[in-house]
Parts: structure tokens; sequence; C-alpha cells
């Protein structure tokens, strides 16, 4: 969480702003509740081999955005969600628990992304 000088509204712009910028599709805007969710973002594919032969899994990831209006302030919350998918599957699992590093990377980038919209 993160806490801007801002209003809601200008924080929500600048959010809106960034994901269109880093051309990020969003699944879900709520703006009565000040949250969106994104669909997923492609990220590396890699190879794996074991003992049943080599596979490969593509990973992506997908945020849920939320302000928090604080009087003349506002709150970002950012979380990542990072996934897994053995190529060809089509199902994809959730595997931030085995990638921290990574998601706390990604939130902090789009938060850095919103501060440059906003100018600061």
């Amino acid at each position: 969480r993160t806490s801007y000088p801002v209003p809601a509204a200008r924080l929500w712009t600048a959010v809106s702003a960034t994901l269109q910028a880093e051309g990020i599709p969003v699944a879900n805007s709520d703006r009565a509740q000040w949250r969106l969710t994104t669909e997923g973002v492609e990220g590396e594919t890699r190879m794996a081999i074991g003992i049943l032969g080599a596979a490969g899994f593509t990973t992506r990831y997908r945020l849920t955005i939320t302000i928090s209006p604080t009087g003349r302030s506002s709150t970002l919350t950012v979380n990542a969600i990072i996934e897994s998918s053995e190529a060809g599957q089509g199902q994809w699992l959730n595997v931030t628990r085995d990638y921290p590093r990574q998601a706390t990377g990604i939130e902090q980038w789009f938060k850095s992304r919103v501060e440059a919209q906003l100018g600061q």
C-alpha cells in the first residue's frame, strides 16, 4: 500500500493511463468500488527437463488494483498474481508463492509507472 497526496479520481486516471500506456488489458473495472483487475500479461517461456521428457512452461501475471480514498489523499494497493501453464495445456496455476520477489518487483514497477503519470 502506498499513499499519494491526490484525490482518488486523479489516482484512478493515472492508473488507467498507466495500464493503457503499458498495453495491459483490463478484465474488470469498477470505479464505484475503486477496483481494477487485469487480463494476464504473458511473461517468459521456459523448458523443464524431467524423467518423462521436456516440457515448456509459460508464465503470466495479472494485477488486482484497489484505490482507497482518504480525504484529500488516496492509497494505492497493487497485488500481482503470477501464473504458470504447461505449453498446450491451457490451465493456469497460481505460482505466486514460488516467486514472491518477482511479484513484489511487478507491483513496485507498476507503482513507479503510476507515479510517473502523476508527475511524482
